[in-house]
C-alpha cells in the first residue's frame, strides 16, 4: 500500500516507487490510494501486469472492512479500482460508445469495480447467464480471446479505456 504523492516533493514519488517495486518484483500487489482523481496514474499502474493493482481515493473508503477487503483482493492478485474513477472515466468517453451497448458499458463499470458475475447478476437484477453474455459480447467486440498468461476482464477495461482515451 502506498500513496500516489509523497515526500520529499509530494508529486509522484509514490508511484514511481511502486512502479520500481514492480518491476523489480513483478508478482507483488500494490494498492495505490490518492487524495485526488488522477486517471493518468491508474493508466501507469495498471500498465504491463495489472494482476494485484488497486487504486483508491483516500476519501471514498468506506470504513476499515472495506479498505481490508480491497487489500485481500490485490493481494490474491485481483485489481481494485475505486468505482467514482471507473464513472469518470468511462463518463467522459460517453460520446464513444458506440461499439459497446449501453448495458455492455453498464456491466464493464462493474467489471472494473472488481465485481464478480454473480455480484453483477444481484446488483443489475439480472440472471447470471445474461451477465456471462455481456462479458462475452463484450471480449469479443474489443477483441480479447481466451488466453492463459492474461486476466481479460482486467484487459477488457483497459482496452476500453485505451481506445477510447482521447489524443493527446
Amino acid at each position: 500500500m502506498i500513496d500516489v504523492r509523497m515526500p520529499p516533493g509530494f508529486r509522484t514519488e509514490g508511484l514511481r516507487a511502486a512502479l520500481d517495486l514492480r518491476r523489480a518484483r513483478p508478482g507483488i500487489g500494490v494498492l495505490m490510494l490518492s487524495a485526488h482523481l488522477e486517471t493518468r496514474y491508474l493508466f501507469t499502474l495498471l500498465d504491463g501486469e495489472p494482476r494485484g493493482v488497486g487504486y483508491l481515493l483516500k476519501d471514498r473508503i468506506a470504513g476499515v472492512d472495506a479498505f481490508v477487503e480491497a487489500l485481500r483482493r490485490v493481494h490474491a492478485g485481483g485489481c481494485v479500482v475505486d468505482p467514482e474513477v471507473v464513472a469518470t472515466m468511462l463518463a467522459r468517453r460517453s460520446d464513444r460508445t458506440g461499439f459497446l451497448s449501453a448495458r455492455e458499458l453498464e456491466i464493464l463499470g462493474l467489471m472494473a469495480e472488481g465485481l464478480s458475475n454473480q455480484a453483477i447478476s444481484e446488483r443489475l437484477h439480472l440472471a447470471p447467464r445474461t451477465v456471462e453474455a455481456h462479458i462475452r459480447h463484450v471480449f469479443v467486440r474489443l477483441d480479447l480471446p481466451p488466453a492463459s498468461d492474461y486476466h481479460r476482464r482486467v484487459q477488457a477495461v483497459l482496452a476500453y479505456l485505451r481506445r477510447n482515451d482521447p489524443p493527446k
